[in-house]
């Protein structure tokens, strides 16, 4: 084998390798629906509780702007990080203290006292500070 072949073969391997490096999956991405996509991938850091999305725009709805909320959930730093995004205009806060006007308890539980439950859904309980 002369040295034209050994650069012929050279390249036709490095071509076969980049030709077979290539995620064929991306040439199709042009023409795939996006809102499916967006919606799943919109899904994916709630997979373990699906119903807690819901729940907070239950809690936005039925919460004035500023007011100021104590999450209460099992898994703290994920209900708390979770809420900020989802209750925008209003201070979250990871703890229930004399700041908290509104307390969002999911899954639902025990009121606190002074506090009277105004809304409850998709398994959570909303409650107001009474005085």
């Amino acid at each position: 084998m002369d040295g034209r072949a050994r650069v012929r073969l050279f390249c036709a391997l490095i071509a076969l390798m980049a030709i077979g490096s290539v995620d064929w999956s991306l040439v199709s991405l042009p023409f795939t629906d996006l809102a499916a996509v967006r919606e799943v991938i919109a899904q994916i850091p709630d997979r373990a509780a699906p119903e807690y999305p819901h729940f907070l725009d239950g809690v936005r709805a039925r919460t004035p702007d500023g007011a100021t909320i104590a999450i209460v959930m099992p898994r703290q730093p994920y209900g708390y990080y979770r809420a900020s995004y989802f209750l925008t205009g209003r201070t979250v806060i990871p703890v229930i203290d004399e700041r908290a006007g509104y307390v969002a308890q999911w899954p639902g539980a025990a009121t606190p006292a002074d506090f009277t439950v105004v809304w409850s859904g998709y398994g959570g309980v909303l409650a107001k500070r009474t005085r």
